[in-house]
């Protein structure tokens, strides 16, 4: 059990050799990546790292917010999520 998902042995097994980085970065639109400073199961550096391999990435980090965003954390993710949609839309029809 991992976070509340039961997960098989093929699924670690899997995991093992599995580098998201090889298989992240094709998507030309725009990422919008958000990270807690406080996150303490992923460090800030591999969102920079995963942003760094999209052509149009932007990594916005949260001040005091963990992995898991609280209520005011998860209403930033939701208005920056409305800001990127906005800009791409409005790029999009220029």
């Amino acid at each position: 059990e991992f976070w509340g998902l039961t997960l098989g042995r093929n699924f670690f097994v899997s995991m093992q050799d599995f580098s998201a980085y090889d298989h992240i970065g094709g998507y030309a639109g725009p990422v919008l990546i958000l990270q807690g400073d406080k996150d303490g199961i992923v460090p800030e550096v591999v969102s920079r790292r995963a942003a760094d391999k999209y052509a149009n990435a932007e990594l916005e980090i949260l001040p005091d917010e963990g992995h898991g965003f609280t209520p005011a954390g998860v209403q930033t993710a939701i208005e920056k999520a409305l800001q990127m949609i906005q800009l791409s839309m409005e790029q999009r029809n220029n």
